[in-house]
């Protein structure tokens, strides 16, 4: 699991779970450290790949920085991408489960899909087109079938397949959706 600090030059904590036997030792349990960089506040997100071998982080700062790092990497923890993810609030940035480089990030009248290039981030915008509206995205899930999936803050839920907008659950709650869970073979949870 991954915590990050807030505050100037946030860490990213990646940890080793482990059940308790009485060791209190925390840093023992510490797997990885890296740093956002000094222009940073805080970490506000943080997502896995699907290999577990790449991190990334979104930044409460002026410019939203994503960071993409490579924890693993046997010379040690290193920031392979870094980009910013838009002008306004970012509410969240999330690693598509079923792809080792496909992640998307999303807030304020957005939703952002990525994927890690040979040497940058490259990205692209979600379109709404006929059936969206261009409101703040809360939170975004996936499915197997590749279709990313947002909370919306009118109380919709949305279905994005390639880039765009395909499907819309009209008023699944009264207001903000701001939490959504795919569990493979069962189905969509919202809150």
């Amino acid at each position: 699991m991954a915590t990050g600090q807030k505050g100037r030059n946030p860490r990213i904590y990646v940890w080793r779970i482990v059940r308790l036997n009485g060791e209190l030792n925390m840093e023992k349990q510490v797997l990885a450290t890296m740093s956002m960089g000094p222009k940073r506040l805080q970490a506000s997100a943080l997502s896995f790949n699907s290999r577990g071998n790449y991190l990334v982080g979104l930044a409460s700062d002026f410019d939203h920085t994503i960071c993409v790092f490579d924890w693993k990497n046997k010379g040690g923890p290193q920031l392979i991408r870094e980009g910013s993810a838009h002008g306004g609030i970012v509410d969240t940035c999330k690693f598509n489960p079923y792809s080792e480089s496909a992640f998307a990030s999303c807030g304020e009248k957005h939703l952002k899909f990525w994927e890690l290039g040979d040497t940058d981030l490259e990205m692209a915008a979600g379109l709404f087109g006929d059936l969206g509206e261009p409101l703040d995205q809360r939170t975004v899930v996936f499915n197997p079938r590749g279709n990313a999936i947002s909370g919306v803050k009118s109380g919709d839920i949305y279905v994005w397949s390639s880039g765009t907008v395909q499907a819309k659950y009209a008023n699944a709650h009264k207001e903000n959706v701001i939490g959504l869970l795919y569990v493979d073979k069962i189905g969509l949870f919202s809150c």
